[in-house]
């Protein structure tokens, strides 16, 4: 979908939940890229089920720089 039932852009709803993810973990499993990556596709599966109510496909792609 384009939008969530509330209007917010789609791709912002899933950012703000990747945000949300990251800001949650603490500094040692940040470094962890398993854990930095399973941390977020739990947060984007969750927050895509609960306003989609569907189960999504979720890759996630860490870079570190």
């Amino acid at each position: 979908p384009k939008a969530t039932s509330t209007g917010e852009d789609f791709d912002a709803f899933i950012l703000e939940a990747v945000e949300d993810a990251l800001e949650g973990l603490n500094q040692k499993k940040r470094k962890d890229t398993g854990a930095m990556t399973q941390a977020i596709d739990r947060a984007v599966r969750g927050a895509v089920s609960r306003e989609w109510n569907k189960k999504p496909v979720c890759h996630v792609l860490v870079t570190l720089v």
